[in-house]
């Protein structure tokens, strides 16, 4: 976790930018990068860097730039393959400086363009100035791990990892923007381009911004997204061989993961997904050494799952480090827990989750391998389950299944008429499983909003700002529908974000 900050003219691209606004715009983020800081500025732009070094320690300070100076990048994250792609650029003639990760970046530009994009595996974010168009690229990765901001002041566009490094730069005030409160009573977090800040929006995941550094202009593009096969046409080798194939992805993903020049560890509740995690970390390791576990123990016999935990932990030889979190610690960390989200929090285990990772801290670790998104991404919470039995009996445009989830909805107190229900149906291609959990919460916004509230909405609906590609979704497999659904809002809205 780094972070990276910027400010580019878009009307003067002569004038020249303080390097102290940047300055100050990383430093607010320093939490995410203690370890080093870089700058630079042409006319017309400034770039900030705050660095967290985890591959290529002695000379991977950012900004990196090409050989002839051309290319200038900062980044935040990691692309796993690096040293596959370093090779093959070096093949073709590209030279090298740094032992970092992150210097693909400016090779692959030489190499693509913007096609570059097609080519990276990883969790990133990242700005690059190719200073001969002077034009600036502002990417995420494809599912939105990474977080990146921008916002326009006056005349100039600002971007940043986190929104408070916006404001630290004088230049973009603080004013609440109420649709995007409203996210989190709608999806547990806020997965649209909105921000709970009025006038900053998110790049969305899988898309990049272009400016114009002479022109001023601002285009987004989406270069990636999710894609299922059409209903029928599913792969399905049969059980043994799907099971085998998933495994050696699975794998080889943990392989490259473990790639770094510090040591890591793996957060550990004792559920399938860690526990699976932190055994394939040991069989992959060369050194055939399991890494450190972390573990969260609930004081509460049915919530605790440290004994499982401590099964798992012994089964591979690793050192277990445990965090006890009661009620009041999760209600001393939540403060700081809103302050990093920059937005109200309803998952209490978030909570918790920073408490664990204080701990992976103190004991010297700056980065652990997680489990996190593996019920979403594999259909593992029960909702899976309901929504398919609700919709049994669905047939075309025929959905007595709606009758259901319109009793359910009076029984948890939920009052939605059959034009809402039929309103959000239309904006997220049907009754997509996350979508029967989402309604849950619908209740909570009765008894918080105030009447203030209320008129600031104005009857938008969260469901408009979602990027869903409706299209597509009809000739899914519902399963594959709300797999969709859950991809584009609670992974990147909150369980995958960093």
């Amino acid at each position: 976790m780094c972070a990276i900050t910027g400010l580019i003219e878009l009307t003067n691209s002569t004038r020249s930018v303080s390097p102290e606004i940047v300055k100050r715009m990383a430093n607010a983020q320093i939490h995410r990068g203690p370890d080093e800081a870089g700058h630079f500025c042409d006319p017309g732009i400034a770039l900030g860097h705050r660095r967290l070094s985890l591959v290529g320690l002695e000379n991977g300070r950012q900004p990196i730039q090409n050989e002839d100076g051309s290319i200038v990048v900062i980044a935040n994250g990691e692309f796993f393959d690096h040293v596959e792609k370093r090779a093959s650029l070096e093949s073709k003639g590209h030279q090298f400086s740094t032992r970092s990760d992150c210097e693909i970046l400016v090779h692959l530009w030489e190499e693509y363009g913007i096609n570059m994009l097609r080519h990276l595996r990883g969790q990133f974010a990242f700005a690059l100035w190719y200073r001969k168009k002077r034009s600036l690229i502002l990417a995420r990765d494809r599912f939105g791990i990474v977080p990146l901001h921008w916002t326009k002041a006056g005349d100039r566009l600002l971007f940043s990892s986190e929104i408070k490094g916006l404001l630290a730069s004088g230049l973009v005030p603080a004013e609440s923007d109420h649709r995007g409160l409203d996210h989190i009573f709608s999806f547990f977090a806020i997965p649209s381009r909105r921000t709970c800040f009025k006038g900053i929006p998110s790049i969305l995941p899988g898309h990049f911004l272009k400016i114009d550094g002479d022109t001023g202009s601002i285009d987004e593009h989406q270069y990636w997204d999710f894609d299922f096969p059409d209903q029928g046409d599913e792969y399905n080798p049969g059980i043994k061989k799907a099971a085998a194939e998933f495994g050696e992805h699975l794998t080889e993903a943990t392989r490259l993961r473990l790639r770094a020049d510090v040591p890591l560890g793996c957060y550990l509740s004792g559920g399938v997904d860690s526990t699976t995690l932190l055994q394939l970390a040991a069989k992959t390791r060369a050194d055939q050494k399991s890494v450190p576990a972390f573990t969260i123990e609930i004081p509460c016999p049915k919530l605790n799952e440290l004994s499982p935990a401590k099964h798992a932990a012994e089964q591979v030889g690793a050192k277990q480090h445990v965090i006890t979190c009661d009620a009041n610690t999760i209600g001393n960390a939540f403060p700081q827990l809103v302050e990093a989200c920059e937005a109200p929090v309803m998952d209490t285990s978030s909570a918790a989750l920073l408490c664990l990772s204080g701990l992976v801290r103190e004991q010297g670790f700056k980065t652990v391998l997680s489990g996190e998104g593996a019920d979403e991404g594999l259909a593992g919470y029960p909702w899976f389950k309901t929504n398919h039995i609700m919709s049994l009996p669905d047939h075309g445009e025929f959905r007595p299944s709606n009758i259901i989830r319109r009793m359910v909805g009076k029984v948890t107190g939920r009052d939605e008429s059959w034009a809402e229900a039929s309103r959000h149906q239309s904006l997220i291609g049907g009754a997509p499983a996350m979508s029967d959990f989402y309604g849950l919460l619908k209740k909570g916004r009765r008894i918080f909003y105030s009447h203030t509230m209320w008129d600031e909405i104005d009857g938008h609906l969260p469901y408009e700002d979602l990027k869903l590609d409706l299209d597509k979704m009809k000739r899914w497999d519902p399963l594959n529908q709300s797999l969709y659904f859950g991809y584009k809002t609670i992974l990147p809205g909150l369980l995958m974000n960093q």
